[in-house]
């Protein structure tokens, strides 16, 4: 099958996870105003989400893939094996992610993190490990990015006008 095509339908099953996900809001499950506290403590309010966003849509995936994929997993590759390569970038991918989200969110959702961390870096892996190329794990980590920025707009309060 075709990169094309796979980052296509990983796209859409990424983005009806991350919407059927929004789930857990609408019960009280997660506090919107955990949220809206965390993003206000790193100077993302609502006059600052756009500029926030726009950096987390575009430059974010780019800078990451080209750092996760085109750096460690293509130091990685040639020395492991092609499976144990993807495997360790994405726990490396993983483990880095809970130290930045930490800074926004409580301490309980680090686990939560770290595995979809693991999943997301396991895809975006794959992706390159195809055909060596940035262009479809930066394509499904923008889709990403945009779906948890909507999500984030919809249900923080301080982002929603």
């Amino acid at each position: 099958m075709k990169p094309a095509l796979i980052t296509l339908g990983i796209s859409a099953l990424v983005t009806t996870a991350l919407w059927l996900s929004t789930f857990l809001f609408r019960p009280g499950l997660i506090d919107p105003r955990t949220i809206s506290d965390g993003l206000e403590s790193i100077g993302m309010s609502r006059d600052r989400f756009w500029f926030s966003a726009a950096y987390l849509i575009v430059v974010n995936p780019f800078a990451e893939e080209f750092f996760w994929r085109r750096a460690v997993l293509s130091v990685l590759m040639p020395r492991m094996n092609p499976r144990n390569a993807v495997a360790l970038s994405s726990a490396l991918f993983a483990a880095y992610h809970p130290i930045i989200v930490g800074m926004i969110f409580p301490a309980l959702w680090l686990p939560a993190v770290f595995v979809a961390a693991y999943i997301g870096g396991f895809l975006f892996a794959y992706l390159y490990s195809l055909r060596r190329s940035l262009v479809f794990p930066v394509a499904l980590h923008i889709v990403v990015n945009l779906n948890l920025m909507l999500i984030g707009y919809l249900y923080s309060p301080s982002s929603t006008p």
